[in-house]
């Protein structure tokens, strides 16, 4: 009990400050971009929209992992190679999951999906497996592994 209450204390904590500026839905909106344009490959556009996610996070206050949410996609924003955007990916995707399980601004319902090739997760709005670690080689390769309705 008391280390329910802990954890309850400590998620209300870090996101009861997001909606002092930036909050986690706009985060969230940002990361669909990034992912959105994994999803048709495109380096450009994942590292132009990775810029917009830094900023978006830089604007939210403190909270657990922001650092390194920060740092990845930092890296994602500052190369045009797809594969490695795609490692910084998986390594927000698994970031930002307990995050969303905790969010209480969402509005929107958001789908934890699972990449069985590269043993990655990622988030997207839709239930339609759309992979943007492998973008239009294995576009439905892939499964829903969990769901936060709004």
């Amino acid at each position: 009990m008391k280390t329910t209450i802990t954890f309850i204390t400590i998620a209300l904590t870090h996101f009861s400050s997001f909606s002092a500026g930036t909050n986690f839905q706009e985060v969230l909106d940002s990361y669909m971009l990034v992912k959105d344009a994994l999803v048709q490959s495109d380096a450009e556009a994942t590292s132009a929209n990775a810029q917009v996610l830094a900023q978006r996070l830089e604007a939210a206050p403190q909270f657990e992992k922001k650092r390194e949410l920060l740092d990845a996609t930092k890296a994602i924003a500052s190369t045009l190679k797809i594969e490695k955007q795609r490692t910084s990916f998986a390594l927000i995707s698994e970031m930002l999951w307990p995050l969303i399980e905790m969010a209480p601004d969402l509005t929107k319902t958001v789908y934890q999906h699972y990449c069985p090739m590269k043993k990655w997760y990622w988030l997207s709005y839709e239930i339609t497996v759309k992979n943007p670690y492998y973008g239009n080689k294995m576009l439905s390769c892939g499964t829903v592994n969990d769901k936060i309705l709004n």
